[in-house]
């Protein structure tokens, strides 16, 4: 009996062709059949190019299906979104600054009480350069700099940790023409952190309701709340979802909704430290309009203007000259020259000429202009900027954030909801005080690596623990963030090269080609938690980084950085404490401990290029010697098996050795136990970017 059964498993193109023509040669009517070169080979090909064809296709919608083995960004998304995750979008980088303004002098001006203060506008713009690209920063409030002293010929006015953040504002406003509908922000990269969002009756500028944005559901949101979502849809865009009456306000037919947002560079804002300040915070903008105008409330007038000598801010005062009630700047449009004028209390009246005006204090100053007047500011480096979400990312936090159901309960909730909420961070190591010694209950314990620095900031510490953590974290846990400790990987690389290789190798080349395949590793590998460095693996990093390596070796040290404290002694209440994590080999004769020089005050004598060594072999004693003279003999003691090493006994008065920031450090070295390191909780491995390289020529024997 003719076999009647078609094989359907096979996808590849040639496979199906030979199972259409296997099929049709069992049956009857073509069993003497010759398909080669016949035309029902060509119909069994275009058969079989539509069965590839769909089984591809139906392939790639089955593995778009399921987050795991999605590949396209809307796919991705889409499947995180079914857990309740919105990937994190780019976000600006900023940057808090001291910000001092000078007023000129008025003769026989009275000087400014204690309460003065003159206002810089909301998006007031600073710039700056970072790897010879420019980009602007902004302040996002109004802030208030308020009279401070006086000086020669100017009014000094100061405010402290004003922020600023890297972008362009920008504005755009949506009609409501149709029920539940969404509202795309045209924008590319537009930190979702910025947005305001009002909502008009209509197309008035006096009367409006700010919406706030929410992530989940929360307690107290029912059908009168002023609410609204945001969400990444398939064009990669981000989306403004609002209520429907249940769950949030709906909006009506009609409404305008206005939004403010900023768009930024993400992740290239980081490390501005140089901020060129403008000089346009407040407008000097005057025109004149020869036809009298009345503004009524509620209503707006729209003036074309003949000539511009600056812009007119939105929401801003004005007022007319030869009238004493106010208006506000509705909108300005500085390519029509089109300025619209509102008034919410009252009639307003100029006929002569508009211009807007600063407030100092509670009195007006008509066309005072810029208030900042040096030129330059330095400031510490800019920070939290980071770009959108990646796929593979989302793919793994996405899981884990819904694990976390939005609640801190268990170590591993702390780091995927801190990772999502401040996307700046590259890794996070937590745990409970029942893994501290002695166990600290009741306690929780987070670390934080940045992206690009080695810790975080003050207030970035704060901005986690009040924004993200408060409203999350079990009331009756403790939570603290502490700054990683790093351990420092001190390497001296020897390699053997073939001496039989082209002219054209250099020995240069092949020790740029070993530090770049250490870079590479140190990127992938290390300078992060829960890291461990494997001596073998190492060694065929090394091996392979050129084809002309026929072998390597390797010395390894750990190594400490510690900024001590100047002149203030270290005693017995006072001990300096350097974990490295891993133990101390306590029979080498040289270097169970050592470390860079310091000059130090001993019995009220200044005694320079110190530095601290272990007193002997195996001794757990911690000596400060000068050249081969021991002159303090216990500095401390040294734990071999935990890897620990104390500081006491000691007064360094200044070291010989600072770190980038110009900060004096003393560097300590110490030889491990085991080639292979590990770490633990806040402990980082990091291979230290000063790494020695020699290379030796091997000629092969023939």
């Amino acid at each position: 009996m003719a076999n009647t059964q078609l094989t359907v498993t096979d996808i590849d193109f040639d496979n199906i062709l030979n199972n259409f023509r296997n099929y049709l040669k069992s049956q009857d009517k073509f069993k003497d059949y010759n398909f080669d070169g016949s035309a029902i080979t060509e119909l069994l090909k275009l058969l079989s190019y539509n069965t590839f064809y769909n089984a591809f296709y139906t392939n790639h919608i089955a593995n778009e299906m399921y987050l795991d083995s999605a590949t396209e960004r809307s796919s991705v998304v889409s499947r995180a979104k079914s857990l309740g995750y919105i990937p994190a979008p780019s976000i600006s980088s900023h940057i808090y600054v001291d910000l001092e303004s000078h007023i000129n002098k008025v003769t026989g001006e009275t000087p400014p009480t204690g309460n003065s203060f003159i206002s810089l506008l909301g998006y007031s713009t600073f710039t700056t350069s970072i790897n010879s690209n420019t980009y602007n920063f902004i302040t996002t409030d109004l802030n208030s700099l308020y009279y401070e002293s006086e000086g020669i010929d100017y009014w000094v006015y100061k405010k402290n940790n004003i922020k600023i953040v890297e972008g362009k504002p920008l504005r755009y406003s949506f009609t409501v023409q149709n029920d539940y509908d969404s509202y795309l922000i045209p924008n590319d990269k537009v930190d979702l952190t910025s947005i305001i969002v009002r909502v008009y009756q209509d197309g008035t500028k006096y009367t409006y309701t700010t919406y706030t944005k929410v992530d989940s559901m929360i307690d107290g949101v029912d059908g009168d709340s002023t609410i609204y979502w945001i969400y990444e849809g398939p064009d990669g865009k981000h989306y403004l979802q609002f209520g429907n009456n249940s769950i949030g306000k709906k909006l009506s037919i009609g409404n305008v909704i206005y939004i403010e947002y900023i768009v930024n560079n993400g992740l290239a804002g980081n490390g501005a430290q140089v901020l060129d300040i403008g000089n346009y915070y407040y407008s000097n903008t005057s025109i004149t309009e020869r036809t009298a105008l009345t503004i009524t409330p509620a209503n707006y007038t729209i003036l074309t203007l003949t000539s511009i000598t600056d812009t007119f801010v939105e929401d801003n005062m004005v007022r007319g000259l030869t009238s004493n009630n106010t208006a506000y700047v509705y909108s300005f449009d500085i390519n029509s020259s089109t300025l619209k004028l509102y008034s919410s209390n009252t009639s307003f009246t100029f006929n002569e000429s508009v211009q807007e005006e600063m407030l100092v204090g509670a009195n007006t100053v008509i066309g005072a202009t810029g208030i900042i007047s040096s030129t330059r500011t330095e400031v510490s480096m800019s920070t939290g900027g980071s770009d959108l979400e990646s796929i593979n990312d989302i793919k793994l936090n996405a899981p884990k954030l819904y694990a976390s159901q939005n609640r801190l309960i268990t170590a591993a909730d702390y780091s995927s909801i801190i990772k999502h909420n401040y996307p700046y961070i590259k890794s996070v190591s937590c745990w409970g005080g029942e893994e501290e010694s002695p166990q600290q209950l009741g306690h929780i314990f987070v670390s934080v690596k940045p992206k690009s620095r080695e810790t975080l900031d003050l207030w970035e510490k704060d901005y986690i623990l009040d924004n993200i953590i408060e409203d999350k974290k079990v009331i009756s846990m403790n939570v603290h963030i502490i700054d990683p400790d790093y351990v420092y990987i001190s390497l001296g690389i020897t390699a053997k090269y073939n001496a039989d290789i082209s002219s054209n190798i250099t020995e240069e080349s092949m020790i740029l080609d070993i530090t770049n395949a250490v870079v590479n590793l140190n990127t992938s590998n290390y300078d992060n938690y829960k890291s461990s460095f494997y001596y073998s693996s190492f060694s065929n990093v090394i091996d392979s980084a050129s084809e002309f390596i026929l072998g390597s070796d390797t010395t390894i040290l750990m190594l400490k950085q510690f900024a001590p404290l100047l002149n203030v002694p270290y005693t017995a209440n006072n001990i300096g404490t350097l974990k490295y994590y891993n133990p101390i080999n306590p029979d080498d004769d040289e270097l169970q401990s050592y470390s860079t020089t310091f000059t130090c005050n001993v019995s009220s004598t200044t005694k320079p290029n110190c530095f601290f060594a272990a007193s002997n072999v195996s001794s757990t004693i911690l000596t400060v010697a000068n050249s081969t003279t021991t002159i303090i003999s216990n500095a401390g003691s040294i734990d071999y098996a935990n890897g620990i090493v104390y500081v006491s006994n000691v007064n360094i008065m200044s070291t010989d050795v600072r770190d980038s920031s110009n900060n004096s450090i003393i560097k300590m070295y110490a030889n491990p136990m085991y080639m292979d390191l590990t770490s633990d909780k806040n402990c980082i491995l990091k291979i230290d970017a000063n790494i020695p390289i020699s290379l030796t020529r091997v000629r092969n024997k023939k």
